[in-house]
């Protein structure tokens, strides 16, 4: 059954998914990774998230939206489309809500903060009898609004109103939507705190109800010490966060959805919905952000000094005012470029090695496919290389596995060069056959640890693709070709992947089989470098974010800001 867990952004929901999980809580496949504000993992999956997404810009919504949609507004139907995929991916990982055939039910967590907006979707394509299980946790606005404006550069007024939405929202789906039964209230500063105090209550409940629930914690979990909380937010009209504390005094003291006081609930959704002198500001900061956007894009494209990262790592720590919980790392970069250039010309075409340190050019335009790159990947990362067509992405991910030599700068590596994942057809003959280049790939790969016979069979069972082994690869469709590469590929162990999105071509039934063995091969592979214009496709895999224009880095950091100023570019 699934255990639904909703919350505002930044607001203890991972938190409180890892203390379920010690109980016996099972988690859904295909984690979200690690990230800089997150080291433990936000323990949601991305399919899970994909899915939410597609239901927000299915219904003309998005995740940062602080304004409610009219009634005098026709709001688009979720897309059967989407109501069909929410159907088969929950009823893929959860057993039957009414299956009386055993005497306890397993839980499996849920969980992403667009729930407080996607939930009406899913209970339609779903049903109610999916969502008789569920907690809402709520956490200080302040700390919320310091969280999400460090991760997301957002203004401190629209992460408060943002705050406001998304806990009202919440709120509504309890008697909109008869989420009452067993939806517990629980305050994230109280569960940090104490969580065995916390969730021992709701946790008899849910075992008394028949789910399959454990006494004891399998595990102590990590406690941190929280940041001291200011006393007001900069910037902030003082009336708005009174109205902010009041709301959260109220949800605080309340034990589930049903219980929250309504006359403040009336008083949110007045100032949200009904107050012009809050709307135009909201307008202003969105306006005053997209401006800003525009003008470091407009800097960088006439060629000036690339601005600093608008919010990364170190900024992250500083801001934080407190060291990683790991402490810093002894462990060499994997790869580090440090003033790299790539000059894919011919040799007669080249500048001199002097014209290129210095950085002088005839023309006044930049010829380099790598323009003086300075680049730290670090074992374990997971890197989204973003940009236009030709700014670098493919020569920086063939410099990454060896197959390019820089022409100038210095490039350290701990070990041996990435894989490159590049092209279907890149390191072999048309003229092999099927059986042929899984010799040789056998041979340079698996020989050690693996029976040629094995081996084999292996890939004739994964390809499908039968006799047409036998037969030259030039006589093969592109589909063919690609199931052979993407077998060839991942049945072998590597450290890192340099990984193009063309390795993700083929026909859908193909990349649908293919989903789970690509997944376990990245997870083990550790370091990966993917350059895709698919967003699902880097959401799914990625925490940073990379991106080249004329073969310089114009932005270094978290992969969500790297996404939001890449949208802006294209």
């Amino acid at each position: 059954m699934p255990l639904w867990v909703l919350g505002m952004h930044r607001s203890g929901t991972s938190f409180l998914a890892r203390c379920l999980h010690s109980y016996g809580v099972e988690l859904p496949p295909n984690l979200l990774p690690p990230a800089t504000d997150n080291p433990d993992g936000f323990q949601e999956s991305a399919d899970f998230v994909a899915l939410n997404e597609a239901i927000l810009a299915s219904q003309g919504c998005l995740w940062d939206g602080v304004w409610h949609l009219s009634n005098s507004v026709e709001i688009p139907p979720t897309s059967a489309g989407v109501a069909l995929e929410a159907r088969r991916l929950i009823k893929s990982w959860c057993q039957p809500p009414l299956d009386h055939s055993q005497v306890s039910t397993p839980l499996l967590v849920l969980k992403d903060p667009r729930l407080c907006l996607t939930m009406p979707a899913l209970v339609d394509a779903l049903g109610p009898e999916w969502f008789l299980w569920g907690l809402a946790i709520v956490r200080h606005p302040f700390a919320v609004v310091r969280s999400i404006g460090y991760r997301d550069n957002m203004h401190a007024t629209k992460a408060l109103a943002l705050w406001l939405r998304h806990n009202l929202e919440m709120l509504q789906l309890a008697t909109d939507g008869g989420l009452t039964q067993h939806w517990r209230l629980i305050c994230f500063e109280r569960l940090i705190d104490n969580p065995t105090t916390e969730l021992n209550p709701i946790l008899a409940t849910w075992r008394a109800g028949g789910c399959e629930i454990s006494q004891l914690p399998s595990k102590s979990l990590r406690l941190r010490q929280l940041p001291l909380l200011p006393n007001a937010l900069e910037a902030v009209d003082p009336a708005f966060q009174d109205l902010a504390l009041r709301f959260y005094r109220s949800l605080q003291d309340a034990e589930s959805l049903g219980s929250v006081n309504q006359a403040i609930q009336d008083e949110v959704h007045e100032q949200l919905d009904g107050n012009c002198r809050l709307s135009q500001q909201l307008l202003a900061i969105e306006t005053q952000r997209r401006y800003q956007l525009g003008l470091a894009l407009a800097k960088e494209r006439r060629g000036h000094e690339s601005p600093k990262s608008l919010l990364g790592e170190e900024d992250i720590v500083r801001l934080e005012e407190r060291l990683s919980l790991t402490g810093p790392s002894l462990r060499p970069a994997y790869v580090e470029l440090r003033g790299v250039c790539v000059d894919l010309r011919g040799r007669a075409h080249r500048r001199s090695l002097k014209r290129l340190l210095l950085g002088k050019r005839a023309n006044g335009l930049r010829p380099l496919a790598l323009d003086h790159l300075d680049l730290r990947i670090d074992h374990g990362e997971r890197i989204a290389l973003l940009g236009h067509n030709g700014s670098g992405k493919s020569t920086l991910l063939r410099l990454l596995g060896g197959i390019y030599e820089h022409t100038a700068g210095n490039l350290i590596r701990d070990g041996d060069p990435m894989s490159p994942i590049i092209a279907q057809s890149l390191g072999y003959s048309l003229e092999l056959t099927g059986v042929q280049l899984a010799r040789y790939h056998h041979l340079l790969h698996r020989f050690r640890k693996q029976s040629w016979q094995e081996y084999l069979a292996e890939i004739e069972s994964f390809t499908e693709l039968g006799k047409a082994l036998n037969t030259p690869i030039k006589t093969w469709s592109l589909g063919m070709r690609t199931r052979l590469s993407f077998a060839l590929i991942t049945f072998r162990e590597v450290r890192g992947l340099a990984l193009d999105e063309g390795l993700a071509a083929g026909d859908q039934w193909f990349q649908r089989k293919a989903k789970a063995h690509l997944d376990a091969f990245i997870e083990a592979a550790g370091t990966l470098v993917l350059a895709s214009h698919s967003i699902d496709l880097l959401h799914r895999y990625c925490s940073r974010g990379v991106i080249l224009e004329r073969g310089r880095i114009i932005y270094d950091g978290s992969f969500y800001r790297a996404l939001q100023l890449y949208q802006t570019m294209v």
